[in-house]
């Protein structure tokens, strides 16, 4: 048999998404906002959740509760979290809803910690949606313990289906032009938020400071949308990644590694990445104030 192929069709700009049109505007054009969303009692609560919670067995320097093997430990986490983010997420985004949570942590003085430049994993079907990450620092956050360095306006780059096993970088050749002209750092205090697509090309430098960095964050999908997981399935169907349509707590029961059950497989699309040159860089993103840059 076959594979049957999805369309491959992206939205000109972003839905409503926000409750405030200024907010929409900076979206649409960085792929990301930062905003006010607790106040200081809500981030004692998140960080009274994070002290409480059983600590696994050989914490990474850096570690994210939604990776845990646990099962269970995953699904406390993402509903004690939850149940704090949802009133400030339904006050800032229009007709979403939170399907995965959890806390990101940086533990000091690992230059280990580093996260690479990269984007997320599709998640919605981004020819009709957009997927919504609201990440939360609980401590101030700086080029020193781990803040965000992220590339305005990298979301209209290379828009196809990723694949949720791997979040490697395809353009090495780039990194240096990338860090010089356009990457920039988002220093946030306690409470904000960084509210971005899943597209947009971001990393964080290691925690160097002397006290734990931790993060509570969100994945929120719109309301009309599922779940969709892309896998590579070399054996089968090379150089093709399986499209698969889920429930809202699949990340929540997935092993990493593993796959759905073939019955929720809804076609493919090809394992391939947009060319991207320098020239491509100046086109998209040659406009933007360098000041910011690195």
């Amino acid at each position: 048999m076959q594979p049957r192929t999805l369309s491959l069709r992206f939205p000109s700009e972003a839905a409503t998404i926000f409750r405030n049109p200024a907010l929409k505007a900076k979206f649409d054009c960085d792929g990301y906002v930062v905003t006010d969303f607790f106040d200081a009692t809500q981030v004692e609560q998140l960080l009274a959740i994070w002290r409480e919670a059983p600590k696994e067995p050989g914490i990474l320097s850096y570690s994210s509760t939604i990776f845990s093997p646990n099962v269970a430990y995953r699904r406390e986490m993402f509903e004690r979290v939850s149940a704090v983010f949802e009133p400030a997420a339904n006050a800032l985004l229009e007709n979403y809803r939170l399907c995965i949570g959890g806390y990101v942590t940086k533990q000091p003085q690992h230059e280990s910690s580093t996260v690479e430049l990269h984007q997320d994993p599709s998640v919605v079907d981004e020819s009709r949606f957009i997927g919504i990450a609201i990440w939360c620092p609980l401590v101030d956050v700086d080029a020193r313990n781990g803040c965000l360095r992220v590339v305005p306006g990298s979301h209209l780059l290379n828009r196809g289906p990723r694949e949720a096993a791997n979040i490697d970088f395809p353009y090495p050749e780039l990194l240096k032009c990338l860090k010089e002209n356009y990457m920039v750092e988002v220093p946030m205090k306690a409470g904000q938020a960084f509210v971005y697509t899943q597209a947009l090309f971001h990393s964080s430098p290691p925690n160097l400071s002397d006290q734990e960095r931790v993060v509570a964050g969100v994945l929120t999908i719109p309301n009309a949308s599922s779940i969709r997981i892309f896998l590579r399935d070399q054996q089968n169907h090379p150089g093709m990644l399986a499209a698969y349509e889920v429930e809202d707590d699949f990340y929540i029961n997935y092993r990493l590694g593993s796959y759905p059950d073939e019955s929720l497989r809804i076609g493919f699309v090809k394992d391939e990445y947009e060319a991207l040159t320098e020239e491509r860089l100046r086109e998209t993103l040659g406009n933007r104030d360098a000041s910011r840059s690195i």
